[in-house]
């Protein structure tokens, strides 16, 4: 009996020893577990650091490229505008065609003795060779004022080519008061309409001469008072030939 309690004794005291060896052994494992994964995230953290430091990186330099691209644009449109603002000034001040033909003459007759007085009285009295052979076109018109109807005044000459306006100041009673009709004796101001809608305007006392070019064509007015109210019109046609 004595034996067999010994021998059971000593089995518990070798299964206890085993256990202690695989408790040994599992914590040796944990605290590898618990290094190795500290370890990992440690390493993690640094990579998650460092990427993100590129990441701020790259981004500086984008914003650098995209700066440095827009300081290039504004300096692109400045020598865009610069280039075009010499090509105006060449073209407004380097003679070409015919006017640079016609100084390159003009210089020739100032070195072969012609003086400037007779070239400018020379080139004031040269005119484009014009056809003035047609009938005048006549019209009476009654002379719109500040008390008068809008449409008074208005007429249309060259087969419609030019719409006239004529306006002027209400002529004044022994009271002072306005009448009905324009005073023939203070400025009148003419109007011409021409294609388009562009206004040319004149003004002054009576009579006028306005005078419109339109293409290769001449409209010359006369523009005189009539009887009490109106103005007498005439428009002469010339073309040039």
């Amino acid at each position: 009996m004595a034996l067999s309690g010994y021998s059971r004794r000593r089995r518990r005291g070798r299964f206890g020893l085993v256990a202690l060896k695989w408790l040994a052994a599992l914590a040796i494992v944990g605290i590898a577990a618990a290094f190795v994964y500290d370890f990992g995230r440690r390493q993690g953290a640094g990579d998650v650091r460092a990427l993100a430091e590129q990441v701020d990186a790259l981004g500086r330099d984008r914003d650098g490229i995209a700066d440095e691209n827009r300081r290039l644009t504004e300096a692109l449109n400045q020598e865009r505008q610069r280039l075009t603002e010499l090509r105006q000034a060449y073209d407004r001040d380097v003679p070409q065609g015919a006017i640079r033909e016609l100084n390159a003459l003009i210089a020739e007759r100032l070195a072969a003795g012609l003086s400037a007085a007779e070239l400018r009285a020379s080139v004031g009295a040269a005119e484009a060779a014009l056809d003035c052979a047609g009938t005048l076109e006549r019209k009476r018109l009654r002379v719109g004022t500040d008390t008068s109807a809008t449409d008074n005044g208005l007429g249309s000459f060259g087969d419609g080519a030019l719409t006239l306006k004529v306006s002027g100041l209400a002529a004044r009673n022994a009271q002072g008061q306005p009448e009905a009709w324009f005073d023939p004796g203070k400025p009148v101001t003419v109007q011409v309409v021409r294609p388009g809608g562009r206004n040319e305007r004149w003004s002054g006392p009576l009579p006028l001469h306005p005078l419109v070019r339109l293409g290769g064509n001449e409209y010359r007015f006369t523009i005189a008072a009539d009887a009490r109210g109106l103005i007498q019109v005439a428009m002469q046609h010339c073309r040039r030939i």
